[in-house]
C-alpha cells in the first residue's frame, strides 16, 4: 500500500458500519519504553514535543524519496514517515466550512514508573498497527540518542552520562465486545482533532 492508497482508503473507507461493530474490529497497540533516572521530567511540558520531533526526523531519514519531497510515499508497503507524520486527508466533519485533517494514528503520554524511572508509552491505532516495528525502533531511537535531556532539565536535575533504556514492552489491545448492543455510542478521544 502506497502513500497514495493509505489516503484513499482513510478518505474513502468502503463500509460504513455499525458502532457495535466498529468496537469488535478496532484495534490498537502500547509500546512502553522505560528511561532510567528521568522520572523528574514527566511532566514537563515540552518532553512529548522533543520526543515526537526526534522520531520524526528519525522516520524521516528511512522514508522514500518521494516523501523527501513532500509527495505521497510510492513504496509498498509505504515508509513508517508516511504512515505517523504525513499530512492526512481532510475530511468534512460539518464544523462550519472548516474540514479538518484526519488525526495522526499516535499518542504519546509520560509518567512516572516507581519513584525515579520515566515510562514513555506509545499508542497507536487501528491500520497503523501494522507499522508499529519501525514506530518502536524510531521511539527508542529518539529516546537513546536524540532527546536533548540535559536542555530539557535546564540544569535542575541531574541527567547521567549514560541514558538507560529498558526494551520496548509491546501491548495489543481492543475495544472488545460492548456489553449492550447498541448503535448509539460515546467517543472519548486521546487526542484533538488537528
Amino acid at each position: 500500500m502506497t502513500g497514495t492508497m493509505l489516503n484513499d482508503k482513510l478518505e474513502n473507507p468502503y463500509k460504513s458500519i455499525t458502532a457495535t461493530a466498529l468496537a469488535e474490529c478496532f484495534g490498537f497497540q502500547q509500546i512502553e519504553v522505560q528511561v532510567a533516572g528521568l522520572g523528574a521530567l514527566a511532566s514537563h511540558p515540552g518532553l512529548l514535543n522533543k520526543v515526537r520531533g526526534a522520531m520524526g526526523k528519525i522516520m524521516l531519514d528511512g522514508a522514500s524519496e518521494a516523501v523527501f519531497n513532500g509527495q505521497p510515499c510510492n513504496w509498498s508497503p509505504c515508509c513508517a514517515s508516511e504512515v505517523f507524520f504525513a499530512a492526512k486527508p481532510c475530511v468534512d466533519i460539518g464544523l462550519f466550512g472548516q474540514k479538518p485533517q484526519i488525526v495522526k494514528p499516535f499518542v504519546l503520554a509520560a509518567e512516572r514508573a516507581g519513584k525515579q524511572d520515566l515510562l514513555i508509552r506509545m499508542s497507536i491505532f487501528g491500520l497503523a498497527t501494522e507499522w508499529s516495528f519501525p514506530a518502536s525502533q524510531a521511539l527508542i531511537t529518539a529516546l537513546r540518542a536524540q532527546v536533548s535531556w540535559r536542555k530539557l532539565s535546564s540544569g535542575q536535575f541531574f541527567i547521567p552520562k549514560h541514558i538507560e533504556i529498558g526494551n520496548a514492552i509491546v501491548r495489543q489491545g481492543s475495544i472488545g465486545k460492548m456489553e449492550k448492543i447498541s448503535n448509539d455510542c460515546i467517543l472519548s478521544f486521546s487526542s484533538p482533532l488537528d
